[in-house]
């Protein structure tokens, strides 16, 4: 049986984590090394623009693997990047990778896998809360990052399962007309991050100044 901790032991430990900055950080604060986001959003609204501009800020931390479950190594992957500029001439690499769960499983056991995992999407991830869990747990506890993305029904993410996840997830970012709403338990200001000025200001009938350019 563990021994309990004191609040003043808790307060004296030192965790590691991602020393985010700029509009990243305000989005999300500093994410731990082992933790779970999950990123939802009706399609057209910018969930592709934005997770290949957080790839590429990622990056900048550790390797990336973007398992496009759904979409594919394909033509509409390759225009998405040229779009958002993620040239993969990070600190890191960026992989792009289409596999099944079960071989995502095996890949990340191995070491030097990468530090930050992002699975589009949960419905083609095919799990139920159970394995969602099970999944996350075992590689939360080897320090990688878990992204999930998912299909929304409204302002939810899409079925029991990935609704079920947001509740799991430590950071959840919801997609929404070029702009991405978070509540993370990293703290920063959690300010939405603007992911296209001009989509926005036409969605939200505002003007948006983006503060991407001078800060990633």
């Amino acid at each position: 049986m563990k021994r309990a901790v004191s609040v003043k032991e808790l307060k004296a430990m030192q965790f590691d984590g991602y020393p985010f900055k700029g509009p990243f950080y305000e989005l999300v604060g500093s994410p731990s090394k082992g933790c779970v986001w999950l990123i939802w959003g009706e399609s057209g609204n910018g969930k592709t623009s934005f997770l290949m501009q957080l790839s590429n800020y990622l990056a900048e931390y550790g390797k990336v693997m973007y398992n496009s479950l759904e979409e594919g190594i394909g033509q509409t992957l390759r225009l998405a990047t040229i779009r958002n500029g993620l040239t993969g001439e990070n600190s890191y690499p960026v992989q792009l990778q289409q596999e099944s769960m079960t071989d995502l499983t095996v890949r990340l056991r191995k070491r030097r896998s990468a530090n930050f995992v992002i699975i589009d999407s949960f419905q083609f991830a095919k799990l139920n809360a159970l394995s969602f869990a099970f999944f996350c747990d075992e590689f939360k506890a080897r320090g990688k990052n878990i992204l999930f993305i998912s299909h929304a029904d409204g302002n939810k993410p899409m079925g029991r399962s990935a609704n079920s996840a947001r509740y799991y997830a430590d950071i959840k970012i919801r997609i929404e007309g070029f702009k991405a709403f978070p509540i993370s338990r990293f703290g920063g200001s959690q300010k939405p991050y603007v992911i296209w000025p001009e989509g926005a200001g036409e969605y939200w009938g505002v003007g948006e100044k983006s503060t991407k350019k001078t800060e990633l």
